[in-house]
């Protein structure tokens, strides 16, 4: 039978469910991708959900390929954990379905784009957090998700370019690029004259982890106690705080609010602050990776004030988003200035503002189309020499 005639199909595959409410970027991210391709007006095959699902899903779009459907190329997501470990009960139930169906999909010359998210098992705090008996099960099997990778996908998306030195085993430079998370922009009603008024405190925000080392908020605490123009939310999962309030008691004062929210709650969160603290001790593994959090802010126009050394510091400085630190001494003096002169917020909320269009999970979605497109000309000429 004929192939049909070209369309904008595209596949969206990820071995799990698809959140809207997701509690971690790992969650948020293939939420928000999806929703990037049907908004951008592409035809989307979504392989997603558990096994079960996913094998009904595969299955029709087996059936659409014998009946000559075309589609434009494969976007994949990977989890963080093995793919064979994916279901409920984290048990291998369908070990060859996800990579039996990539396979189809590399013979039908369809290109085939992977974002490989993690490569944490690569590092000795992996070893650290993981006993070795847990070790022996997931590392083979994360082992197990490169080599088909290596068989099957085109081309691998990052979450920054410092990630591919770590890989597993080399991949071609010409076929990586970087896929950090996108935003989306919530426009211009926040940036109001009255928000950024001296008479108000000026409103940091930080959203995340607070375990120390890695995590330790005790400068930007100090900070906010020293200066009385400062106010602080910290928003952090509840089980953490619990674990970690006393080491922070004597920092807090009447100026910090600690709060538990997720998901649509944070936008509250955001629509009320002046500056998004973005602040880590330095850490091999996290210097290359990007938070969702960090473009959530981008899209509330939300200066950013992060930590020296990271990929983000990185976006930061070069894309004119905020502030970068290298110590508690420089945060403190920033801080004291910032609170002074509202205008430096100011002129900073309306640079990342403009930096918000171009960071949009819809324009993700178009670097992804991009990338792809110079693999679906190959796989076409291919084809046409058969």
């Amino acid at each position: 039978m004929p192939a049909s005639a070209p369309s904008d199909a595209v596949i969206f595959h990820h071995p799990g469910p698809v959140m809207g409410e997701g509690k971690s970027g790992s969650q948020v991210r293939p939420y928000r991708l999806l929703n990037g391709f049907y908004e951008a007006g592409y035809e989307v095959e979504a392989v997603v959900g558990y096994g079960a699902e996913r094998r009904r899903a595969i299955n029709r779009i087996i059936a659409d390929l014998a009946k000559g459907r075309r589609f434009e190329f494969l976007y994949s997501e990977a989890r963080s954990i093995p793919t064979l470990l994916t279901e409920r009960n984290r048990l291998p139930a369908y070990p060859i379905l996800d990579f039996r169906f990539l396979s189809r999909i590399r013979a039908a010359k369809i290109p085939l784009g992977l974002f490989y998210r993690d490569v944490f098992w690569r590092f000795q705090a992996y070893r650290t957090m993981l006993p070795l008996a847990g070790r022996m099960l997931t590392v083979p099997l994360y082992w197990y998700d490169w080599w088909w990778y290596r068989h099957v996908v085109d081309h691998l998306f990052l979450p920054s370019r410092g990630m591919a030195a770590h890989l597993p085993t080399a991949w071609p430079a010409s076929r990586i690029s970087a896929l950090p998370p996108g935003c989306i922009p919530t426009g211009r009603e926040h940036l109001q004259v009255s928000k950024h008024d001296k008479s108000r405190n000026l409103q940091l925000l930080y959203v995340g982890g607070i375990q120390p080392p890695t995590y330790d908020l005790r400068p930007l605490f100090e900070c906010v106690a020293q200066v009385g123009s400062l106010r602080l939310i910290v928003c952090c999962r509840l089980d953490e705080w619990v674990k970690w309030q006393d080491y922070y008691a004597h920092l807090v004062c009447d100026r910090v609010e600690v709060v538990h929210v997720f998901g649509n709650a944070l936008a509250n969160l955001y629509l009320d602050a002046d500056v998004f603290a973005l602040l880590r001790s330095p850490d091999a593994y996290l210097d290359f990776a990007v938070p969702v959090k960090l473009f959530e802010a981008i899209g509330y126009a939300l200066p950013i004030v992060t930590t020296a050394g990271t990929e983000a510091a990185r976006l930061v400085s070069e894309q004119d988003l905020g502030w970068v630190v290298a110590s508690p001494s420089e945060l403190a003096a920033l801080l004291t200035k910032i609170a002074e002169d509202r205008d430096l917020v100011r002129e900073k909320a309306a640079s990342v503002l403009l930096a918000a269009q171009q960071q949009s999970w819809r324009s993700r979605v178009h670097e992804i189309a991009k990338q792809l497109e110079r693999y679906q000309t190959r796989t076409r000429r291919d084809a046409t020499r058969q």
